[in-house]
């Protein structure tokens, strides 16, 4: 009976947060601190040295044919003009559908708010700009309506299901914040960010009806560490 009663708090509790649930089409990695830029704008240049070059992979659901592919690269450059650059790219294929999702932006960050003793607490505050392109390959669908119950799919049968469009392109943006400890020769650094993506919520491509949908924002909150273990050896922690 204490199963039974937790199933139907759970299930409960969920339909009261059904009316305002809501999905995100956005990619995502495991590894997602590698590739700082789709994490936070604001983190461009913000490294221990001049530029940094960074990619990233993700292939799910190997055993399917054309299984989801997920590919990024990024770059970012470190300036001493309070002013730090950097772009990313992230390039989706999703299985037989021909379904892409290509992402490009150009980050900028400034970094010269600083306070505290030598002024090593810092905050970084960024912004980014650019594209989202998604593509379908509508040849490669099997809708409902070209199934016959006897002879099964038959691909000449038309359909009632009709996309408005197979490939749009709309300009996005984004913008973050990051505090960061620079205090040298300290044990422990802590650091962490908050940042919003979709900024221009672009709409949804692919609706026939309802010209209000669109891409929902994208919220990040994100902190860690650098535990220095030796002169050479430092353990950074992520959430």
């Amino acid at each position: 009976m204490k199963k039974l009663y937790s199933l139907l708090a759970t299930l409960a509790f969920t339909a009261l947060l059904a009316p305002a649930a809501k999905c995100q089409v956005d990619p995502h990695t495991s590894q997602y601190y590698m590739y700082p830029l789709y994490l936070n704008p604001a983190m461009a240049g913000l490294i221990n040295g001049d530029y940094r070059v960074a990619a990233t992979y993700r292939n799910q659901w190997a055993s399917i044919t054309d299984a989801f592919s997920t590919t990024g690269l990024t770059a970012d450059i470190n300036t001493d003009k309070n002013m730090n650059f950097g772009v990313n790219i992230l390039n989706q294929s999703a299985g037989d559908a021909g379904y892409n999702y290509l992402t490009g932006y150009a980050s900028l960050a400034y970094t010269g708010l600083r306070f505290g003793k030598g002024e090593y607490q810092r905050i970084s505050l960024g912004m980014q700009v650019g594209f989202i392109n998604r593509r379908v390959n509508a040849s490669k669908f099997k809708f409902g309506d070209q199934w016959n119950p006897i002879t099964g799919y038959n691909p000449g049968n038309a359909t009632g299901d009709v996309l408005k469009t197979s490939n749009v392109s709309s300009f996005d943006a984004g913008a973050g914040a990051f505090y960061y400890d620079a205090t040298p020769d300290k044990k422990v650094n802590f650091y962490g960010g908050v940042a919003v993506f979709h900024l221009t919520k672009p709409k949804d491509p692919f609706l026939v009806s309802g010209d209000g949908a669109v891409i929902p924002m994208r919220y990040s909150v994100h902190a860690g560490a650098n535990v220095k273990l030796s002169s050479s050896v430092s353990m950074v922690p992520n959430v």
